[in-house]
């Protein structure tokens, strides 16, 4: 006759049998099924050595180097649309490198050459590149034009997703406003910026995490310091002093 033993040995036996078994090679136990990463597709009007792209495009690529840590990276660049290729560009390389197809077109970038969009996010880098001047001196950059093209595959998809656009949106201020209406009407998540938060701080001076920034210098030697950089810059615009200021109070993350 069977011992108690035998009979529960053979029982665990079948019961474990019958479970699918899931190997080592697809989950380690206990650890959570890993998250999805978000999709992005970057479109760029060149992506030189110096340019925003590398800014951009590359830190989502291959993460962030700071002074004092790195930060991988979140996201996966799947597609890149890239109107000029510059004397000194690196773009094409970049995306060699990192298996990323570069497409001919917005659409067919956001689509991933399908019927509908295809990503879940959308960055814009409309800086740089051999665009004429108007009589006030602003390059006439396509950020107008690109924005159209996105905001259309969003249209015939039916469905939006976030879209960072590098800068300021147009240099036309009524393009400017019809971008806004048109980003209001359709609820688009828009984020718009510059890349000076990641600029490399010089000299390097190690800042407290978590505490209350206090200003580096006197009332008396801020004005000069202001005074000094306004200089440099002819026809200074009044906002210029005040990104001064932020640069210099900006903490480090």
């Amino acid at each position: 006759m069977p011992t108690r033993r035998e009979v529960m040995k053979a029982g665990l036996g079948v019961t474990l049998g019958a479970l699918p078994m899931e190997s080592h090679e697809d989950r380690s136990f206990g650890a959570p099924a890993p998250a999805r990463r978000p999709k992005l597709a970057v479109v760029l009007t060149q992506y030189g050595a110096s340019s925003h792209g590398v800014c951009y495009c590359t830190k989502f690529l291959e993460g962030k180097q700071f002074d004092d840590h790195y930060e991988e990276p979140r996201c996966d660049v799947v597609a890149i649309h890239l109107k000029e290729i510059s004397a000194d560009d690196v773009g094409v390389a970049t995306a060699a490198k990192y298996h990323v197809p570069m497409y001919p077109s917005v659409a067919t970038a956001l689509c991933q050459d399908g019927d509908a969009l295809a990503v879940d996010g959308v960055v814009v880098v409309g800086e740089h590149g051999t665009y004429p001047l108007n009589v006030k001196g602003q390059q006439l950059y396509p950020r107008r034009e690109l924005f159209d093209q996105v905001v259309g595959v969003f249209r015939q998809s039916g469905r939006v997703v976030p879209v960072f656009n590098d800068k300021h949106m147009s240099w036309n201020w009524t393009w400017a406003k019809y971008m806004w209406r048109t980003i209001k009407q359709m609820n688009i998540p828009w984020m718009a910026g510059s890349s000076l938060p990641y600029a490399k701080f010089e000299p390097f001076v190690p800042l407290p995490r978590q505490q209350p920034l206090v200003a580096p210098c006197t009332a008396k030697a801020c004005s000069a310091l202001l005074q000094a950089a306004a200089s440099t810059i002819p026809a200074a615009p009044p906002w210029w002093s005040t990104l001064i200021v932020r640069i210099a109070l900006y903490p480090r993350p």
